[in-house]
């Protein structure tokens, strides 16, 4: 079978664009696009204000090849980015790709890789302008994504004492997923598929982008390392405490069924939800949640140390949490 260095690097990159050409992208009104794949640089215009993000997943890091799909470590690594983007009140523009590839990487598992990406733009309408394609001895894929908004993009320092404290939807769906994985359950029935489908496909609330316009809505970030301690990163910006209610906390119904004695711990650290967590006045967050489904408040913020973050039971006592947080330097 044919692999990447049998054809070689320009050859490749030719690929892309024929892949790219094939999807026929639409873009966004809020970007032009003055130069893209085939010249040395890729140029735009974009209508507001710029923002950018950069991540990068790697293999043995971020995701193992046995338990992920080509085409899922494609679309992950775009709307991981797409998910930055938004948390800045930012409407996703379109970004530049690099690729690492293992030179005995088969042609068929590149092209579902860039399938995964071309159709995550098209989800979320968005296009790929640029980027590069190298030789590695592992797998990684970075994207640099640009966004754009009409006003000041949203910070995570601003979140103000008394504010409340929200998310926009279910938690610890995408850590029981990568439980499953890791451990090699077999994937058989609705709930376990689920939560794998929130671990190697995470849907973020491009949708909710509006609502955190509201000037009522101080302080936003997306969930990519977990509520707690993310939280605690949101607070520490701000100079502000927080406390959190984990009865107000929401976890999927799939959670509950296939980790009844661990759901709690999971939706208030586990990883990769990407959802959003945000902290505003009781009317903005008020709004929020009425309008965006499966959102809740889960607590607020308090005057006290920066950083500290407070989880309190059903019975108002404070809970002590095993560490399930992820940190890079940390084996997978």
């Amino acid at each position: 079978m044919t692999t990447v260095a049998d054809i070689g690097e320009d050859a490749l990159l030719r690929r892309v664009d024929q892949l790219i050409q094939f999807k026929a992208l639409k873009k966004r009104p809020e970007i032009e696009i003055i130069t893209g794949i085939g010249d040395d640089a890729a140029s735009w215009r974009v209508l507001g204000i710029e923002v950018s993000s950069t991540d990068c997943i790697v293999e043995g890091v971020h995701f193992r090849r046995s338990t992920f799909t080509d085409f899922a470590i494609g679309w992950k690594s775009w709307v991981t980015n797409i998910s930055d983007i938004i948390a800045m009140g930012a409407t996703p523009l379109g970004g530049l790709v690099t690729l690492g590839v293992p030179r005995d990487m088969l042609l068929d598992e590149f092209d579902a890789l860039y399938e995964g990406i071309l159709t995550a733009c098209e989800e979320y309408q968005t296009i790929v302008f640029g980027g590069d394609i190298v030789s590695s001895p592992i797998l990684f894929v970075s994207v640099s994504m640009i966004g754009s908004c009409d006003t000041s993009p949203l910070l995570r320092s601003t979140a103000q004492i008394g504010d409340l404290i929200a998310v926009s939807g279910p938690l610890g769906g995408a850590r029981g997923g990568l439980m499953l994985l890791e451990q090699g359950f077999a994937i058989n029935n609705d709930t376990k598929k689920d939560l794998v489908k929130k671990q190697l496909y995470p849907i973020v609330k491009e949708g909710c982008i509006q609502l955190l316009k509201d000037p009522g809505i101080h302080a936003v970030m997306d969930l990519s390392d977990g509520l707690v301690p993310d939280l605690a990163k949101l607070t520490l910006a701000s100079g502000v405490a927080a406390e959190i209610s984990s009865s107000l906390v929401p976890v999927s119904q799939s959670l509950l069924i296939e980790f009844p004695d661990d759901y709690m711990e999971m939706g208030l650290l586990g990883g990769e939800d990407y959802e959003l967590l945000m902290t505003g006045t009781k009317d903005a967050i008020s709004n929020f949640v009425s309008i965006c489904p499966e959102s809740a408040v889960v607590g607020r913020v308090l005057d006290g140390t920066a950083g500290e973050v407070e989880i309190r039971d059903n019975k108002g006592k404070k809970m002590q949490l095993r560490q399930l947080k992820w940190e890079h330097f940390h084996e997978i």
